[in-house]
């Protein structure tokens, strides 16, 4: 009964969470839910977790600078699915123009135009956010990047993917469902 409980208010969280949620507002994401069990996935140092389907492949990486997540449905082809990375830097960052200005030129280097780069709370962390589109392997493209400054020697960079033209705004809400849960320790 307790683990019934459990997934029932997990999944009504990941349903309404999306209503504050500036994120979900800028992409016009309204009563997203994703109706499947969820497993809390932690990274290796503990720092943040964040609830993904249970289906789904996560990978996990740490090294000195960084810790991640990266998680993706697999059971899907390319095309019809989205994937996530989480990772917390062990670095500082500050929005100024330096900061702007080596982001729009990481999209340019790859060949995306910037759609949108702009300053939002999320995770009620002062972030930035970039949405970019363009190609990648011969497939439509967009990719949104979320930097939130967790505290002064720390940030974490959410990246959503997807990839093809099929569905693109369900399957960026869907993410955007999960990554408005992160739990930062």
């Amino acid at each position: 009964m307790k683990y019934l409980t459990s997934l029932f208010l997990l999944f009504l969280l990941i349903s309404c969470s999306d209503k504050n949620s500036e994120l979900s507002n800028h992409f016009s994401c309204e009563n997203t839910t994703i109706e499947t069990e969820f497993k809390k996935v932690k990274d290796i140092r503990n720092l943040f977790s964040v609830a993904l389907p249970k289906h789904w492949k996560t990978n996990l990486y740490y090294d000195n600078a960084q810790t991640s997540i990266f998680a993706a449905d697999t059971t899907k082809s390319l095309t019809k699915s989205v994937l996530l990375d989480v990772t917390l830097v062990h670095n500082p960052v500050t929005f100024d123009e330096i900061f702007i200005n080596k982001a729009i030129a990481s999209s340019n280097e790859i060949g995306l135009k910037d759609e949108v780069l702009k300053e939002i709370h999320f995770l009620d962390k002062p972030s930035f956010l970039q949405h970019s589109k363009g190609k990648k392997n011969n497939y439509s493209y967009e990719v949104v990047n979320v930097f939130s400054k967790v505290n002064s020697d720390n940030f974490l960079l959410t990246k959503i993917e997807v990839y093809g033209d099929s569905a693109v705004s369900k399957r960026l809400c869907n993410a955007i469902s999960l990554v408005n849960n992160i739990q930062l320790k």
